[in-house]
């Protein structure tokens, strides 16, 4: 089943078999180095043009100045300014897509008889959707979030205002050493968190229409006012990271990047944790290394494949394509990156896919298959 992939991903994959051609390029953030980045990916799509002619020549294709067109259009389309740290060109004979990724990737080029989808399965990974509620003690501001960029959202729930309607008058000092004065004053402070919880209250009681199927809640302020709300938040097992700060006055990039910072620490948080039940799991539910995962994989055994960033193998598959070899042998396919095929054949079959870092895997040869059965 495949109902669960992202459907450009879907399209994608269904391409294998045809020519299929994949630039990925990393960019400089910084000002200094920025005027080079065109430059950068330029050269790739040149050097991407010449390998469609070489994959044309050995497979005797025709027709390929379309693709190659596909590729330039493409180019001629990227926002150098908001590339993030990497830039993805991939074009067949269905498919034109570019993607900009906020986190670093490797130089990639490569024309052959699939895409190279990993960079972009990475990201897709992290692509969830959140949303931010910023709180300052006079404001509730809720922004839709997706990995780093935000959205205020302004329906008529949010942004909300704290009204201060309280009426206070200041009482006369009752005895010379001030205690009536300060007994008061005390009163008051009790009475304005109150009414400050009642805020927050009526906040968090607004967040049901958003918080789907366990949407990931990220609060912002200073500590006492994320301690007030959640002291009276019913949606905690939604808030899955706190940030401490003043963001009455900063800027929306500042609060973007704040906010992906947080999400990026929460989700290593969680992809560590994923690693250590992998590793309790008894030999019996695992493959361990790329042969023995591939042929789980191929007869629809594998649940989650966890496999190292970035790991790859050039291997060879059988006719049928129920085996792999990192050997030669005549008559079967040449995978440039057989770890790339691995991670499209388990979301073919509907399993998932886990990313960790590189190392992290030494001890199943840097991909590990939790099966099915």
């Amino acid at each position: 089943m495949k109902d669960h992939i992202e459907p450009g991903l879907k399209a994608m994959l269904g391409e294998k078999g045809k020519l299929c051609v994949s630039v990925i390029v990393p960019v400089d953030r910084l000002a200094a180095s920025r005027e080079q980045n065109p430059v950068q990916v330029r050269k790739a799509v040149e050097e991407a043009c010449e390998r469609i002619d070489l994959f044309a020549q050995r497979q005797q294709l025709d027709n390929t100045e379309q693709l190659k067109a596909k590729l330039w259009s493409l180019y001629d389309r990227i926002d150098f300014l908001h590339a993030g740290e990497g830039v993805g060109l991939y074009a067949s004979e269905n498919v034109e897509r570019m993607e900009y990724f906020p986190f670093p990737v490797k130089r990639k080029v490569q024309a052959g008889a699939s895409f190279n989808v990993r960079d972009l399965i990475y990201k897709l990974s992290m692509e969830h959707v959140y949303l931010l509620l910023t709180l300052s003690g006079r404001y509730a501001h809720l922004h839709f979030g997706r990995l780093d960029h935000l959205e205020e959202i302004k329906d008529g729930e949010f942004p909300k205002e704290f009204v201060d309607d309280y009426e206070y008058t200041r009482p006369a000092v009752a005895s010379s050493n001030g205690f009536g004065l300060k007994n008061t004053e005390g009163d008051k402070s009790a009475k304005d968190q109150i009414r400050l919880e009642s805020f927050y209250r009526a906040a968090d009681r607004a967040l049901d229409t958003y918080l789907n199927n366990g949407t990931p809640l990220l609060l912002a302020g200073v500590v006492k006012d994320l301690s007030l709300f959640e002291g009276v938040s019913g949606h905690q097992k939604n808030i899955r990271a706190k940030i401490e700060g003043n963001f009455d006055h900063t800027y929306p990039r500042e609060l973007e990047t704040a906010a992906w910072q947080a999400l990026r620490e929460e989700n290593e948080r969680r992809r560590k944790a994923d690693l250590l039940r992998l590793n309790e799991q008894p030999a019996s539910a695992l493959s361990s290394g790329l042969h023995q995962s591939w042929t789980d994989a191929f007869l629809g055994r594998g649940l989650k494949l966890f496999v190292e960033k970035d790991f790859s193998q050039r291997a060879h598959r059988s006719e049928l394509g129920d085996q792999l070899s990192v050997s030669f042998h005549e008559g079967w396919a040449v995978m440039e990156d057989a770890v790339d095929d691995l991670i499209e054949l388990v979301l073919e079959k509907g399993g998932s896919v886990q990313f960790v870092e590189n190392g992290e895997l030494s001890a199943h040869g840097g991909v590990a298959l939790l099966k099915r059965y």
